[in-house]
């Protein structure tokens, strides 16, 4: 509400431009925030991409995918469950040292999405832990190259180069 009627932009950090910097700041979130926990796929953290990068924390997720941020360049990270197909009781689990297959995570884990002008190019899922701890050095590894790969600059077909391909 202060940001859409009192012109107040919502509290942020302002992080070194480093990704490592960007990787220590979501790790920390992903362990401590009550949040992104207790609502998961609701509530999200976004950092904003730019001359500076910002982390804001806590924001409902759809409104910064629609409304905040939606023509620039960031990352959200949230907590959400996988997809489960029949009895819940029964799933398979992907193994905490499968780092490669975290999006077949079935159960609360850490995904990382990152959008430029309202399209989302890439997308990481930390894998599932039992005890939902995300700090072994493989999730900081795996997150870390996930950042950096994004970080370099892309190109983004327009709508109509993609109608005439």
């Amino acid at each position: 509400m202060n940001d859409k009627y009192h012109n107040r932009q919502w509290p942020n950090k302002i992080l070194e431009h480093s990704s490592n910097d960007i990787v220590n700041n979501i790790i920390e979130r992903i362990n401590q925030a009550s949040s992104i926990w207790q609502q998961p796929g609701f509530f999200s953290d976004v950092i904003l991409v730019g001359e500076k990068y910002s982390y804001f924390t806590d924001l409902p997720i759809e409104y910064a995918k629609s409304i905040k941020f939606s023509q620039s360049n960031f990352f959200t990270i949230t907590l959400e469950y996988g997809k489960i197909n029949g009895d819940i009781f029964n799933q398979d689990r992907v193994h905490k040292d499968n780092h490669l297959n975290g999006e077949g995570s079935k159960f609360l884990h850490p995904i990382i999405r990152h959008y430029k002008q309202g399209k989302q190019i890439g997308e990481h899922h930390i894998v599932e832990d039992l005890e939902a701890v995300w700090k072994d050095p493989e999730h900081i590894q795996y997150l870390l190259n996930f950042i950096v790969r994004e970080l370099k600059p892309k190109v983004i077909p327009e709508k109509e180069d993609l109608e005439t391909v």
